[in-house]
Order: C-alpha cells, then sequence, then structure tokens
C-alpha cells in the first residue's frame, strides 16, 4: 500500500469487504487526510447526520442510502478480533455488459436529431465499459486511484443495497464554507489534455448551458450566485474541462440541503431541460445509471459521483462514461471522448492485477 491509505485502512477495508459490511474511504482534494467510516450495525445503528456520508443515486426520486460513521478503522479491527463480523457470502446482481459502439451511436444520432429540431438543449448520454479482471486486487486499486488523483474527491464505498464503487470525481456539486458561503462550479466542457487551440463552440455552449442552469437554480432558491471567470481545469493525463466556479452567501441554515435538492441533478450529467433530458437519458441508455452521476454528500460537501466504476464480486469492473450532446455534436467525437474519460480508470485496474 501507498503513503495515502495507512495500513490500518487498508486491513479494515479488507475486513469490510469479506463480511460485507458498509463501509467508506474518502479523502477531500488537495487534502492528504483519507478517512474510514464503517457501519457493521447496518441500518440498526444510529444516524448521526453530521458525520454520516449520504449516498444519492442519480435518480432523484430513489431515497439516499446513508453509510453510517458507526466506527473507524481501529473499531472495526476490534470487532473483528472478539469475533464479531464473521465473513458473508457475495450476493449481487451479475455485471452488465458494455455499451458496444453501434449502439452508442445511434443513441446519439437519435438526441442529436431531437435536438435539431429544438426540444431540448443538451443531453448527457452515458455508457458502460466492462473489464474482466483476474485476481484483481480491490485495496491497491483504491489506493493506486487516491494516489493518482490528487486533486479530485477520491472515494471508495460499498453498500449491500449499492454494491462497491470507486471514483475520483472532480466536480463540487456544493460546497459550504466556515463563513455561510455556498459554492458550487459548472463543470462541462471536453477535450484532449494540453489542447493549445481556442475552445470550439460546442463545449462553450455547452458549458454556458450549466452556467446558466446554476444561476437559475440559486436564484430561486432566493440567493445572489457570484459567477467567476471560466477556466480550464486539468484532469489526470488525458482530458481538461471547462469550470466556472460560482458561489452564494447562504440565507440560512437550511439553504445547504434545500440548494443541493434544487441542483441535482446539473445538466452537467444530465441536460436541460432537466424534465426533457432525463427522458431522453431514458429512451437512449440501456443500463442503469444507479450512483452514477448522482452525488456523495460528506458534511458540508457534495461531490458528483463521477469518473467512478462498479466493481462485482467476480472482479469484473463496470466503468461509466458519458458526454454532453449537443445539435451541432458529432457521434464519433462524443464516442472518443468516453473513451478518454474511461480511460485513466482503466489503465490503473489493469496494472492491480497479480
Amino acid at each position: 500500500m501507498c503513503a495515502s491509505v495507512s495500513p490500518e485502512i487498508s486491513s479494515a477495508v479488507g475486513l469490510a469487504l469479506r463480511s460485507r459490511c458498509p463501509f467508506i474511504v474518502y479523502r477531500l482534494p488537495d487534502d492528504d487526510t483519507v478517512v474510514f467510516h464503517a457501519n457493521p450495525g447496518g441500518d440498526n445503528a444510529v444516524a448521526d447526520f453530521g458525520a454520516d456520508v449520504i449516498v444519492q443515486p442519480f435518480d432523484a426520486s430513489l431515497p439516499a442510502t446513508h453509510i453510517i460513521a458507526e466506527c473507524d478503522a481501529a473499531a472495526l479491527l476490534a470487532l473483528n478480533a472478539r469475533g464479531l463480523l464473521p465473513a458473508a457470502p457475495a450476493q449481487e446482481e451479475a455485471c452488465p455488459k458494455s455499451t458496444s459502439r453501434d449502439e452508442y451511436l445511434r443513441s446519439l444520432s437519435a438526441v442529436i436529431d431531437s435536438l435539431r429540431r429544438g426540444d431540448g438543449r443538451k443531453v448527457v448520454i452515458s455508457r458502460i465499459k466492462v473489464v474482466e479482471t483476474r485476481d484483481l486486487d480491490k485495496v491497491a486499486l483504491a489506493d493506486a486511484v487516491f494516489s493518482e488523483f490528487r486533486r479530485a474527491f477520491c472515494f471508495f464505498y460499498y453498500h449491500p443495497s449499492l454494491g462497491l464503487w470507486l471514483g475520483a470525481s472532480p466536480e463540487l456539486l456544493l460546497g459550504r464554507d466556515g463563513c455561510g458561503i455556498l459554492h458550487t462550479m459548472a463543470l462541462a466542457g471536453t477535450r484532449p489534455a494540453g489542447t493549445c487551440a481556442p475552445w470550439d463552440r460546442k463545449n462553450i455552449e455547452e458549458h454556458r448551458a450549466v452556467t446558466d442552469f446554476i444561476v437559475e437554480k440559486l436564484r430561486s432558491c432566493e440567493l445572489k450566485p457570484e459567477v467567476g471567470e471560466c477556466a480550464t481545469l486539468p484532469y489526470g493525463k488525458a482530458i481538461e474541462h471547462l469550470c466556472t466556479k460560482v458561489s452564494a452567501r447562504a440565507s440560512d441554515s437550511s439553504s445547504f440541503k434545500r440548494v443541493l435538492e434544487a441542483l441535482h441533478p446539473t445538466p452537467a450529467l444530465c441536460g436541460y431541460p432537466v424534465g426533457f433530458a432525463l427522458e431522453a437519458i431514458g429512451r437512449a441508455e440501456a443500463h442503469c445509471r444507479s450512483c452514477y452521476g448522482g452525488y456523495i454528500s460528506v458534511g458540508d460537501a457534495a461531490y458528483v459521483n463521477l469518473r467512478c466504476a462498479r466493481i462485482y464480486s467476480d472482479g469484473s469492473c463496470c466503468l461509466f462514461a458519458g458526454g454532453g450532446i449537443m445539435p451541432d455534436s458529432d457521434p464519433d467525437d462524443e464516442w472518443a471522448e468516453t473513451e478518454r474519460k474511461a480511460s485513466s480508470l482503466l489503465s490503473i485496474i489493469r496494472k492491480c492485477q497479480y
């Protein structure tokens, strides 16, 4: 294990996986502290909404799952030493099949036709890429991801109702600082890392749709948004994004939850208008997004669940990647973009097999 995850946390994660105990390991962006919470008592444990982690699926109508901060790594290991954490058999659905290139391109063509008719402004269409691995070291994989993506919110969690997920998200959905200021970002528009040319019209328009939505939602919550300068944000070695930070002073202590509910799902992972985009996604995608495109809330910050994979008990890894589809999108270019988005995590997975 690398220094990013301690040996104690590494042991606790392995134990939690064997016993099918709900847990999460996470690290905030640009932070050296790796946090582990486990929930051996399951739904019978007493929730502490200040310390618990909340996982909200993409489908906002579905209930959120709480990973209750019942014990840390040392406490979980102590429970095991007392014989209170027996191993449990794996029980989960089979891993789905990858989205084929032909299937994805057909879906995009139908969506683009709809957008050109003026039915909507943007739709995010995702696909899945399934990798079958041999003797995958899941804990080493998580550690490698935490080490690689220092500027991202890195997460590795398991819950019986959700499965095992790993990711490194560059996107803050909503945060609150000690002065009561709410922070969010428009993260949309993607191109190969190191591109020297100006951003093209398609990416600029895609980004503007997300920024406009965020401003609109903050104003609907009776807040006064302040929009920062648009900048280029690198992610890993393969891609870079357009990013605009937006902030607003919270009116009261309930603003965080109210704004969070208003923002999810954003056009960065859904589209715009949201109702139209959700219907288009339902028609275009054969797979279930589950946690992809949802969010993970930790204390005073919530991050979008993206650049992620679900890991199955047989070692199969289901990677999720999507792209913002606009009226002038080219399906082949969009396929290539999803390949680049999945490439960083995919390369790490391939290195973590025995």
